[in-house]
């Protein structure tokens, strides 16, 4: 394992013996509550209780009124696809866009796993490179943090979402997935991606963009010749059009509002952790 590998491993082990002790598992708690009910116990009918909830049955056998009872259904999987394309080893800081992805994951996979939930991940760029199922336990999460930390960064890799919502709707999903995509979204096919509405009815999607503060406000040096880190193309752009990455960044916003995605971005230049918390936060009054 080269030290970059190795590093992001370490940071990410961190991560999720901190996550465990936090207040962002309440928090997710309160964001993410389980779909439908399910059966709990029997007990005696009492005054203002639901007449369509006597079992009548066990009535019947015990010679009192019997009602159903129940509770909210808790169970919960999670999945985080993590984009592993060139575009995610750039950056004009300190942090690459894919280790504050992987930090990401790490994170909601802890959170996952200390509430007892299933969670599983895939790894894509130009195809889903890697799956894993959602499992209960801090063993598939494991392996998971193993394989986002041993993607090799010096591989060409392009993106395609297409490929990405092609595996996920042929997979046999349970009920109540929550899942997360983790990109830069830099990838103008995304748009006419005609499979979107049907990801967005079988999972409860939410897309969580990484953003590097010069793919928002890129310095007016003029002309330059820049190469497309996933194709390898050069390109002339005029970096005094200030406006150009800023119509990206809100045609990306319109995409995900009219296609009813949940949309948070992350800047590499914020801390990511409180980030979350106030995620986890707007989508509970979002609820109420």
């Amino acid at each position: 394992m080269d030290m970059s590998a190795y590093a992001r491993l370490r940071k990410l082990q961190i991560i999720s013996k901190k996550i465990s002790k936090s207040a962002l598992i309440g928090d997710y708690a309160s964001a993410f509550k389980g779909v439908g009910i399910e059966f709990d116990q029997l007990r005696a009918y009492v005054p203002g209780d639901d007449v369509r909830t006597i079992d009548w049955s066990a009535s019947a056998r015990t010679a009192e009124t019997m009602v159903k009872t129940f509770i909210q259904e808790r169970d919960r999987t999670i999945i985080v696809a993590i984009d592993t394309s060139s575009s995610m080893f750039y950056s004009s800081t300190s942090q690459l866009k894919y280790d504050l992805a992987s930090s990401l994951l790490g994170a909601l996979g802890s959170i996952a796993v200390n509430s007892h939930d299933h969670f599983g991940a895939l790894l894509f760029s130009s195809q889903v490179d890697a799956w894993y199922p959602p499992a209960r336990g801090l063993g598939n999460l494991s392996r998971i943090i193993d394989a986002v930390s041993a993607v090799d960064e010096s591989a060409a890799r392009t993106t395609s979402f297409e490929q990405l919502a092609s595996f996920l709707l042929q997979q046999n999903s349970r009920k109540n997935v929550v899942l997360f995509i983790i990109s830069d979204f830099i990838d103008d096919k995304l748009f006419q991606l005609s499979s979107i509405s049907s990801l967005v009815k079988r999972y409860d999607l939410t897309a969580f963009s990484v953003v590097d503060p010069c793919e928002v406000s890129f310095p007016g040096f003029g002309v330059l010749s820049m190469q497309n880190i996933e194709s390898g193309q050069f390109v002339e752009v005029d970096t005094r059009n200030i406006n150009q990455s800023a119509l990206f960044m809100k045609k990306k916003t319109d995409f995900f509002r009219k296609k009813g995605i949940s949309h948070f971005g992350f800047d590499l230049t914020a801390p990511w952790l409180p980030l979350l918390a106030r995620f986890f936060k707007d989508r509970t009054r979002r609820q109420v």
